[in-house]
């Protein structure tokens, strides 16, 4: 593990050193720097309250946006359709999941698979390889680029921001659906509090976590702990998390600062099963709680990471920040979950993955004023290297199940896992370097911006079993532009018009396919996407009302796979297309009542889409997107009372999008309403959630690409205890 950190360090040792003149030893080699990190954190976690936010950051966090170029923007300055959700927010609605918490975003969707594996679906783009998910800036991704969400704890989060359409050109592979950033740093870092919640459930569920801010001379801290359990709404998918975060922040001089953050996160739980479908409805009498998943299905993950981010200012508006970090995961995963409404076997897989990654991202910020004009550059560079080690054992003879007798009783006397023949040891590695530019200039009443990033991805993939490799090397050219044009403004209500044409890409990890009996590599195009956005955005009554809508079209090129055998796979490349418009408005009548609303329309096709065996699916629309979706919501405050309500509605979606027969499945249209009622008095506050007040019954996602869906969360409740000190 510390050799990789001292491998990397070197690589990077040029940058580091320069950012932090030394100061803290890293010339003495990553590994030291790890280790007296670790053990600093781990110590000062029961003592100290961490934040990386500066103490004059007294701004409105429903106004920044970051995450578009990097630097602190208002969100009418920035050329896309951006959603921000603080932590005010994620209290008053008593969410309690990262899903929950995005209710807000307009035109998305997330399932869950069985107790892992949250999926965000947005813009016809369903994988999170697709979205650049990051932690502060920090990319939270595996080896191959998809992002694990079940290891991410919503009790971190201070702001979430959503930044529509592709942004390769500034976060490079993985940004071609849009941008969510998790923003972990207080709203205030220079007052001293505490924060403890503690709340119980349906569904066995019990949660508790403290969050605590000390500030210091020139420098602050927070720590944030939490532990949850709950038994889950299907039977038998018991889950247990925790997670801690410390960061600390020290001003040592006027031009140089540094932070430190340290995550840990750990999720222990049982896999629920999917619902067989008919005709769009449960199948065979299945009912929400139903679990046939094989005995013993689960997931188990620790994923830590360490990041040492020092910031120069090297003259007024000239800024250099410098962000490394470390990353470990390790996850045992196992399958033998989906349940199809035909006699079948339940394919039991197991994974047992260790990875580990380094990254380093130097970026300099020059922001110049000149009367009328304002000229605002960002450049930097990336480097990232990661490896992960995948040991699969195989099982044969499964047992059969039949649909219209059990599901949970075989037909024959097979083990519940079949019989283990064998392990596969597969190993990959994969290195990025990158850079960027980004210029922006605003003159008058007009914004005007430019960027382009390059990327160079080198991967390589083995697998014991085989001496066939596959080595892959991908390189792409990102670029964006953009404008906007205050077209009114008279000091109190502010209109902006923008457009926008982005690039965005995600290299295809290699891999070895079997036909035949022969192994070969499969070394597939980069995924490209190309995004054209024309909005209006508007602000008017001090900022209490504030709106936008956009309209778009993406391009899409991508590989599909698909089983064609037991020991087959077929992969081809598909175009899709993507036409819509997304709308959302926010007002605040008073200081007692606030309203917000949201709508989406996409149509999600297929413009080329053909297999191996000559059929066709181009013009088939996308499995699992809906033409329509809309939300509503208000917060009524009244004395000590605070009542919030909303309600969101998703549009019927096809099953699948690669079937030749008329008898495509098409699921219903849902609504889901949610409401939390919050007492508070002086610093202490008692909340009450109902979610999904009207019971409904729904799949969240398929997953599984058969006959078959993940259910969405039954009606819920919960009691949600709060104290500030």
């Amino acid at each position: 593990m510390f050799q990789e950190i001292e491998s990397a360090a070197k690589t990077i040792h040029y940058n580091v050193v320069f950012l932090m003149g030394g100061a803290l030893g890293v010339q003495q080699g990553g590994s030291m720097l790890f280790k007296t990190y670790l053990t600093t954190s781990t110590a000062a976690v029961f003592a100290l309250s961490a934040s990386i936010a500066s103490a004059d950051d007294a701004i409105d966090l429903k106004d920044l946006v970051v995450s578009s170029s990097r630097y602190e923007q208002s969100r009418m300055d920035v050329p896309a359709n951006t959603t921000t959700i603080t932590r005010e927010d994620i209290e008053n609605s008593g969410a309690r999941t990262l899903s929950e918490a995005l209710r807000a975003v307009p035109g998305l969707q997330i399932g869950t698979q069985g107790n892992a594996y949250p999926h965000i679906a947005v813009r016809g783009f369903r994988d999170t390889k697709d979205l650049a998910i990051l932690i502060d800036g920090v990319p939270f991704r595996q080896v191959g680029g998809s992002a694990d969400l079940t290891m991410l704890p919503l009790n971190i989060v201070e702001r979430i921001e959503f930044v529509k359409g592709p942004g390769s050109a500034i976060w490079g592979r993985g940004a071609v659906g849009g941008v969510l950033n998790i923003i972990t740093k207080p709203a205030d870092a220079s007052q001293q509090s505490a924060d403890v919640e503690m709340s119980i459930g349906s569904f066995g569920t019990y949660e508790t976590s403290t969050r605590g801010v000390l500030p210091w001379k020139d420098g602050y801290a927070l720590v944030n702990l939490a532990r949850g359990m709950t038994d889950g709404f299907q039977d038998n998918t018991d889950k247990d998390t925790a997670n801690a975060m410390l960061q600390v922040h020290q001003k040592l001089s006027d031009r140089f600062s540094m932070t430190a953050q340290f995550l840990h996160s750990y999720v222990d739980a049982n896999r629920g099963s999917t619902t067989p479908l008919v005709n769009g409805e449960p199948a065979y009498g299945v009912g929400i709680e139903d679990n046939y998943a094989v005995p013993g299905a689960k997931f188990h993950g620790v994923y830590d990471s360490l990041t040492l981010a020092p910031q120069v200012e090297l003259a007024p508006g000239v800024v250099v920040e410098n962000s490394f970090t470390y990353a470990n995961y390790d996850r045992l995963a196992t399958g033998g979950t989906t349940i199809l409404p035909t006699t079948s076997t339940k394919g039991w897989w197991q994974s047992d993955t260790e990875q580990h990654s380094v990254s380093n991202d130097l970026h300099l910020t020059w922001d110049k004023r000149f009367d009328d004009l304002r000229n605002t550059v960002i450049t930097g560079m990336y480097y990232e290297r990661g490896k992960q080690k995948v040991v699969s054992p195989s099982y044969s003879g499964a047992p059969t199940y039949s649909g219209s007798t059990s599901w949970s009783t075989p037909s024959n006397s097979n083990p519940a896992t079949g019989v283990q023949t064998g392990t596969t040891i597969t190993n990959s590695d994969e290195e990025t370097v990158s850079v960027y530019f980004q210029d922006r200039i605003e003159i008058g009443q007009v914004g005007l911006q430019a960027g382009i990033r390059y990327d160079r991805i080198e991967s390589g993939l083995s697998r014991s079993n085989t001496s066939v490799t596959a080595d892959q090397n991908d390189d792409r050219f990102s670029p964006r532009v953009g404008a906007d044009w205050r077209f009114y403004n008279d000091g109190n209500t502010d209109l902006m018009a923008f457009a926008s044409y982005a690039e965005g890409f995600q290299s295809q990890s290699p891999s070895l396919s079997t036909s035949g009996g022969v192994t070969l590599p499969s070394l597939l195009a980069p995924e490209v996407t190309k995004s054209r956005e024309v909005g209006v955005k508007g602000s008017t009554y001090g900022g209490d009302l504030f709106g936008q809508i956009s309209v778009f079209r993406t391009n899409k090129l991508g590989p599909r796979s698909y089983r064609t055998s037991t020991n087959d796979f077929l992969f081809t490349n598909a175009k899709i297309q993507v036409d819509g418009i997304e709308g959302e408005v926010h007002y605040a009548f008073n200081p007692m009542f606030d309203v917000y609303a949201h709508y989406a329309y996409q149509d999600a096709f297929y413009r080329n889409f053909t297999d191996g065996s000559g059929n066709d699916f181009s013009g088939n629309r996308v499995r699992m997107a809906p033409y329509h979706m809309a939300g509503v919501g208000a917060n009524l405050r009244w004395g000590a009372l605070t009542w919030n309500v909303s309600a969101n509605y998703t549009g019927d979606r096809n099953l699948r999008d690669n079937n030749m027969t008329t008898a495509v499945q098409n699921l219903d249209p849902y609504t889901v309403v949610n409401t939390a009622i919050t007492y508070r008095y002086e610093n202490l506050s008692a909340q009450f959630v109902v979610n999904n007040i009207f019971d409904e019954y729904y799949i969240a996602d398929d997953f599984s690409a058969t006959e078959s869906g993940y259910p969405g969360e039954p009606r819920s409740f919960a009691l949600i205890l709060r104290a500030s000190f």
